[in-house]
């Protein structure tokens, strides 16, 4: 449920936020292929972190009017200017019909992909594993050009 939501709360703000995206995709016979395959790439995305940290905004505490918890506004006062984020969505799902554009190369193929990732994680057992990470987790905390160029050199502006 949570690939759900994520995807499609990225739907609702692609418009306006999305500037770069990358996809990846392959396709396993052997279920412990798919899942060493899986578990290499988690390893390595999570390997750019310097510390994880989980539920930094308490999302399951009360919302206002606003759609904001009271812990969520207090920081968002403390924050610099805006900032890029970097979110990473790392799947293991079962069967050969998730296959997103490789590369991206336009909005749409953001869209397409965000739309399937919403679909298809969300069919009986079909999703089998994922991470989802995103990068700053530190609302007071800024990702330069650099960073990005350095930690995600696959990213395509779309």
């Amino acid at each position: 449920r949570l690939t759900k939501e994520v995807a499609t709360e990225l739907l609702k703000q692609q418009a306006t936020t999305l500037m770069s995206a990358y996809s990846f995709h392959e396709h396993f016979e052997d279920a412990l292929d798919a899942e060493r395959a899986y578990h290499r790439l988690t390893i390595g995305e999570r390997s750019k972190f310097v510390h994880e940290g989980t539920d930094l905004y308490q999302t399951s505490g009360l919302y206002d009017s606003w759609g904001a918890t009271a812990q969520r506004r207090k920081i968002a006062k403390k924050a610099p200017e805006n900032t890029m984020a970097v979110v990473s969505i790392i799947m293991a799902i079962q069967g050969d019909q998730t296959k997103v554009a490789t590369p991206m190369n336009s909005r749409q193929d953001v869209v397409d992909a965000l739309t399937m990732i919403a679909n298809h994680s969300s069919v009986d057992d079909c999703l089998q594993s994922v991470e989802i990470l995103w990068t700053p987790d530190d609302p007071t905390v800024r990702l330069t050009n650099h960073d990005l160029v350095a930690d995600y050199p696959d990213l395509r502006i779309v």
